[in-house]
């Protein structure tokens, strides 16, 4: 899928009416088309940028932000299934982003076919069970793997066990100089704005356990019922993004 991108620009710095270069860009066509008429709010009625980052050190610089598809206007998907499935699609898109020159696969592809793909280990060795698993993010370059999950604990706990699970089955096909660890050092955050939606959405993600990227996501109290006034620059980009299941 090519993502077509148009690149917006207004002058401002972090908090929602201050954003600078803020990136509005189609990146998750075919999710559906619209944000649903009063999306629930975040649990302590914040603007994005006026809570604490789940990773400290995440820099003060300006965030880029992507218009993406929302969740239809009929749809019967509860809302946070909604963005659950839109955070692994826009967390896997930016670690491609980060790392355009890596071997990386995401949770369209199965460990039997990462391993016949790249011509790595013995698959065969893998039970039909184990050659199914889907890591969310594979990356054969540097040998490491990210599940992403919610920011809370019992994501936490879940993300790790499948972490535990996927190495196990991956490292017993593989040649000791070859094994796969658990994914550090990937961090982030970004602004989001579903097509027709009335809020501006922010997503962040830390990976503060090896292996498991935490999520979480705060929602603007101000509504925007037309685009920001603000001078515009569009820009093409088109980057190949790696289909997803919930796409």
């Amino acid at each position: 899928m090519n993502a077509r991108a148009q690149l917006w620009r207004w002058t401002g710095a972090r908090d929602i009416d201050r954003l600078v270069g803020l990136v509005l860009v189609t990146a998750l066509a075919g999710l559906a088309s619209a944000e649903p008429s009063a999306p629930p709010p975040p649990t302590n009625g914040t603007v994005p940028g006026s809570r604490s980052p789940i990773c400290e050190h995440l820099s003060a610089q300006a965030l880029q932000g992507y218009k993406v598809p929302g969740r239809k206007p009929d749809s019967q998907q509860p809302f946070e299934l909604f963005l659950g499935n839109a955070s692994h699609v826009l967390i896997a898109y930016i670690y491609g982003t980060r790392h355009p020159t890596n071997d990386v696969y995401y949770n369209t592809s199965s460990i039997s076919s990462i391993l016949r793909d790249r011509r790595i280990g013995n698959w065969s060795a893998l039970s039909e069970k184990e050659g199914r698993m889907r890591p969310d993010i594979t990356d054969v370059s540097t040998r490491e793997l990210f599940e992403i999950k919610p920011y809370h604990e019992k994501g936490l706990q879940e993300g790790l066990q499948e972490v535990k699970t996927y190495l196990l089955a991956l490292n017993r096909t593989l040649q000791p100089r070859d094994v796969f660890s658990a994914g550090r050092g990937f961090e982030g955050e970004t602004l989001i704005q579903f097509s027709q939606g009335q809020y501006i959405w922010r997503l962040e993600w830390c990976t503060k356990t090896p292996g498991v990227t935490q999520y979480r996501w705060t929602r603007s109290q101000e509504r925007f019922d037309s685009p920001p006034r603000c001078p515009v620059s569009a820009v093409r980009l088109n980057r190949e993004v790696r289909s997803s299941p919930f796409l």
